[in-house]
């Protein structure tokens, strides 16, 4: 009687197969391992063991495999759908006039995070009621699917910050969005942990950590980006201002640049207040490295041809002024201390060395200045101390940079692979 039981269901269930669609895929693949346990046939009162009995599985392995293939297909398009509709409607509400929700903590976030993790864990939720094999692959699913998501998200955000740069009077909460944005690559991080922790198994494989990781690295780029739209936006004011550093206007005093710089910090720092903790002080490490590069850049840019040592040191002393100013009002920002690394000299620390060579009366003991600066900074290059000392009316300009590479050439034993502000400064 029970041979001729399963083997009637077995074919019921096999034609049945053949007439399923969406998620009845896996209703099916579950109902199966739930026949084969302890609520069905290995409940107590029947304690039934199939393979004792000689029986063979409910369903043959082509079709299983042929269910899960079909439910896991089901489960991408669902992905594709959902992450299209989600991307869409987070794009209708950047372009609003509303600014984004904040968290009890005051950080700003939109619900896409939310609405991913409820599409992922309702999917890892049904393939947990089957079985491991198919929780790994629909882990595996996922997470490249989330990864994918990434690519489109950050796509979409290119063309919204495009759109703006273009016309910034567009987007009213360009701002508040991109800083949601960049605290919701957080978020997504997060959610890959979550998924990781919670369903991963040894059996899970390489496959499955490669995808985890890819997840991981796509977020923390993207953060990146994000990061970098703000400072972008940021610095098409402060540009307007560091322009004028190192011009006769400005060493005469008619351009109030340092104050209009910290007036415009000021301004963008009440609404980066809004970023977590570890996208603020990303975000406040770039700024304090873009700020000096851009100053230390306009300083050597020859833009006024000196008339005596007199103006020359009025030159030197007001920037070293200035970079003192700078360093104290990023010395004001929030630090919460959340990226792990040790305090780092600020990178203005180098204003009053270059100073020296300015206000420098004795030529003869130049070389040891350079000597002293490449001790300090072993990645500053030719082109920069040639734009330094060219800045000196009472250097013969065709020589300088002939004597500058002579004494690199001298002090090369002094240059290692160190990076410090000046790798990332490029005189034309």
């Amino acid at each position: 009687m029970l041979r001729l039981y399963h083997t009637c269901l077995s074919a019921h269930l096999q034609e049945l197969a053949t007439q399923l669609e969406g998620n009845e895929f896996v209703t099916l693949l579950n109902w199966v391992q739930v026949y084969e346990g302890p609520e069905l046939m290995g409940h107590p009162e029947l304690n039934i063991d199939l393979k004792a009995e000689g029986l063979q599985p409910l369903l043959p392995k082509n079709i299983v495999d042929d269910l899960t293939n079909k439910y896991l297909a089901t489960i991408e398009k669902n992905y594709k759908e959902w992450m299209n509709n989600t991307i869409n409607r987070e794009m209708r509400d950047w372009c609003g006039t509303n600014i984004p929700e904040a968290d009890d903590t005051g950080h700003y976030q939109t619900t896409t995070p939310v609405i991913v993790f409820q599409m992922i864990d309702q999917h890892l939720q049904v393939a947990k009621t089957v079985n491991q094999a198919l929780i790994n692959r629909v882990l595996i699913i996922s997470m490249d699917h989330l990864a994918a998501f990434a690519k489109q998200y950050k796509d979409a955000i290119s063309k919204y910050s495009k759109a703006h740069f273009e016309d910034r009077e567009l987007h009213k909460c360009y701002t508040p969005y991109m800083i949601a944005i960049t605290n919701n690559c957080i978020s997504f991080s997060d959610i890959a942990w979550k998924f990781r922790k919670q369903y991963r198994s040894a059996t899970s494989g390489a496959e499955s950590d490669k995808s985890f990781e890819n997840v991981l690295n796509s977020f923390e780029k993207l953060r990146e980006d994000s990061i970098n739209y703000l400072l972008h936006e940021l610095f098409l004011d402060v540009d307007k201002e560091i322009s004028k550093v190192g011009t006769k206007e400005w060493l005469e005093g008619k351009f109030s640049v340092i104050e209009n710089v910290c007036l415009t910090l000021e301004d963008y720092v009440h609404d980066y207040e809004h970023l977590k903790e570890r996208n603020f002080d990303y975000l406040r490490a770039s700024l304090e490295s873009k700020l000096a590069k851009g100053y230390i850049t306009a300083i050597l840019q020859k833009k006024i041809t000196f008339k005596d040592h007199n103006q020359r040191e009025a030159f030197a002393r007001k920037f070293v002024k200035e970079g003192e100013i700078l360093k104290v009002a990023l010395g004001k920002l929030p630090n919460y201390q959340s990226l792990g690394m040790n305090p780092k000299e600020s990178p203005f620390e180098c204003l009053p060395l270059l100073a020296d060579f300015l206000k420098l009366k004795d030529l003869s003991i130049v070389f040891l200045e350079v000597s002293g600066l490449i001790k300090k900074y072993p990645d500053i290059t030719v082109d920069h101390l040639t734009a330094l000392l060219s800045l000196r009316e009472d250097m013969a300009k065709t020589n300088v940079r002939k004597q500058v590479v002579d004494w690199m050439s001298e002090l090369s034993s002094l240059q290692t692979n160190t990076k410090t502000i000046f790798s990332s400064i490029c005189l034309n």
